[in-house]
């Protein structure tokens, strides 16, 4: 488990099918996360979803540390180039958490975690380009 001043970034665990459905079901939150087709999931993708954040070499959610409401995912997808020690960042939120500076507390704790626990040598994501709150998110760092 690993905390910044007001998050908490845990492992997934069996009864975080429903806000991971809530969060890859959300029209605002969709297109960012995937680039498969936008359409519905199906209630019976949950427990899909949560095997999509196991297999991650470092899947987790973030909640509020106050009010442990879910505001999202973020971590690392598995290793392409292990070799060169390079990992994948990936991170997503519900709409009524952005904007708080969320994001930037995630970011930068998993990016020290990726070089300074991890040695990693880099930290890539992909980001489609029409995607101005991400980009200006990671221009900062």
């Amino acid at each position: 488990m690993f905390e910044t001043a007001t998050l908490r970034l845990r492992g997934v665990l069996s009864s975080d099918g429903d806000s991971l459905y809530r969060l890859y079901n959300d029209p605002l939150v969709t297109p960012w996360i995937t680039l498969n087709h936008q359409v519905p999931r199906h209630g019976s993708e949950k427990e899909a979803l949560i095997k999509k954040s196991e297999a991650s070499l470092l899947g987790c959610i973030v909640e509020e540390k106050s009010s442990t409401h879910f505001v999202g995912i973020a971590g690392f997808l598995p290793q392409l180039d292990p070799r060169n020690r390079n990992v994948i960042l990936y991170i997503g939120f519900l709409p009524s958490f952005w904007g708080k500076g969320y994001g930037y507390e995630v970011m930068e704790l998993l990016m020290r975690h990726a070089f300074w626990e991890m040695g990693m040598h880099k930290v890539s994501l992909k980001v489609l380009e029409d995607n101005e709150r991400g980009l200006k998110l990671y221009k900062k760092l």
